[in-house]
């Protein structure tokens, strides 16, 4: 394995191939499947793959989506001109097996895996182009926010503790990682029946070290009705600063 992380940190340019889980069926959106929900007049999946396609870093788009979407996806690629399109297949019935199955699938030179949720839009070409750099020299990385609230552990209504605020951060995406190791440590949690809410606590499980970088409050997923309501905002006030080219991509 540290032959492997060695072979692309001596890589000036790795090959670095976006997975996007988009198999998701939007369960608390109320009857709204969000990939295609409308905000800043583009859908929500558009402006997703819209900063993918404008990070230099990223050099292929593999999609892993529900079969009956694939043409829906296809259309919508074309009509936003996203060439990096490499691939979309069929995700699975969980997201570790949805991210598996984009594995698959992505192009035999591909370094790193950069995976971003099809449902958060916001994230800009200098993020993700970020997160790429952090993972070739580390060979695994994702941006985190600190949390601003505080956080409550709890068992059914009673308050079991306060963890310290300091130490908790809110993890976002893309998450990168070198494509070997996201593979081993999905085989590992396959063969122990182990499930995950995201890519970066399989690679801890697997016992690698991620690395964090400072991610951005505006780098919100859709999750809720609520959540089209602030992503609105969000693209109001991004399309209001002009001299932004990196943020002017969700115009």
């Amino acid at each position: 394995m540290l032959n492997l992380v060695k072979n692309v940190l001596n890589r000036e340019h790795p090959v670095c191939t976006a997975i996007v889980p988009a198999a998701g069926i939007s369960s608390r959106m109320g009857g709204i499947d969000k990939l295609f929900a409308v905000v800043g007049r583009r859908p929500i999946l558009a402006h997703t793959l819209r900063a993918l396609q404008q990070t230099s870093d990223i050099t292929h788009i593999v999609i892993a989506s529900q079969p009956e979407n694939f043409d829906r996806i296809r259309s919508l690629a074309a009509e936003h001109g996203i060439d990096k399109l490499y691939a979309v297949v069929p995700g699975g019935d969980s997201r570790g097996a949805t991210v598996q199955a984009a594995l698959a699938a992505v192009p035999k030179d591909t370094e790193l895996v950069a995976v971003h949720d099809a449902a958060r839009p916001f994230a800009t070409p200098t993020l993700i182009g970020f997160c790429v750099r952090l993972a070739a020299r580390t060979h695994a990385a994702l941006p985190c926010v600190p949390v601003k609230d505080t956080v409550k552990t709890v068992s059914g209504d009673i308050v079991t503790g306060t963890p310290d605020r300091s130490t908790l951060q809110l993890a976002q995406t893309p998450q990168v990682f070198q494509r070997h190791l996201l593979e081993a440590a999905y085989a590992k949690a396959e063969q122990e029946k182990l499930a995950y809410t995201d890519d970066a606590s399989v690679v801890e499980a697997f016992g690698m070290t991620v690395h964090t970088c400072r991610g951005d409050y505006e780098n919100i997923k859709i999750t809720t009705p609520e959540d089209l309501i602030l992503a609105e905002a969000i693209w109001k006030g991004r399309t209001t600063c002009a001299s932004d080219t990196d943020t002017m991509s969700i115009g």
